[in-house]
């Protein structure tokens, strides 16, 4: 809608000249009866700014609808036709996300490393003390097998947690290790670690509860992650 040069003059003169609002608009409005007068009035009142404090906490709202909730706010980009063009504030809006949910992912895998240091120092420190006694004293040795592990899945290096059986598997006379243990449709359960020795059946499904809800957000992250950088693939196509 064309509100004249009045008024988008006085809008851009008082941008800059916040303190003398009132007395422009009184020399303006001298200009004016009748009428002109109360068109020029109405004008004061379009254009006139929110404190600075409320406008800081409507920007700071907006940032953080921005953040925590991946909604986009409207700020629309006056192009030279005329035209109004939203796609470099989606873009941005975009590439937000994006890093928000690489974040998330870095998080998980902070907390799921505790998990993971915990069980191995107990698990390395079970099977040191079964090579100091029984292997020490002509028994056969038998120390536990399973541990967990991060993985890279993919072509994509989706980030997952497996468990591995770290006996010696030789194959061509060749020795390998860290064999992964094949999951079931439900996840990981005590039938799964055949040869587990009872120590290790105790720690494994603690460990492994909770080591599951960490494993599922990194999965759902990633999957997030990999729409919306397909998503901003596509707008960018479109600038």
């Amino acid at each position: 809608m064309y509100k004249g040069n009045y008024y988008w003059f006085a809008k851009k003169l008082l941008f800059h000249l916040h303190g003398c609002k009132e007395w422009f608009y009184g020399r303006w409005n001298a200009h004016f009866v009748g009428p002109q007068a109360e068109v020029a009035g109405h004008a004061h009142k379009k254009v006139t700014f929110l404190p600075t404090t409320c406008a800081q906490k409507i920007f700071k709202k907006n940032a953080n609808t921005l953040v925590s909730s991946e909604k986009s706010f409207g700020i629309p980009v006056v192009c030279e036709n005329g035209g109004v063009d939203m796609n470099p504030i989606i873009t941005a809006h975009q590439e937000i996300v994006i890093e928000n949910s690489v974040r998330y992912i870095e998080l998980l895998e902070s907390s799921a490393t505790k998990i993971l240091d915990e069980y191995w120092e107990t698990w390395k420190a079970r099977n040191q003390l079964i090579s100091q006694t029984t292997y020490a004293n002509g028994g056969k040795f038998m120390p536990g097998r399973f541990a967990p592990v991060f993985k890279k899945v993919g072509s994509s290096q989706k980030l997952t947690i497996v468990w591995k059986d770290f006996s010696p598997v030789f194959k061509n006379k060749i020795e390998h290790h860290g064999v992964v243990v094949k999951p079931k449709l439900g996840g990981y359960s005590v039938s799964c670690f055949k040869n587990a020795l009872d120590w290790e059946l105790e720690m494994i499904p603690e460990t492994e509860n909770k080591i599951k809800p960490i494993r599922e957000l990194l999965a759902e992250y990633h999957q997030r992650k990999l729409a919306d950088i397909k998503r901003l693939e596509k707008l960018k196509r479109l600038i």
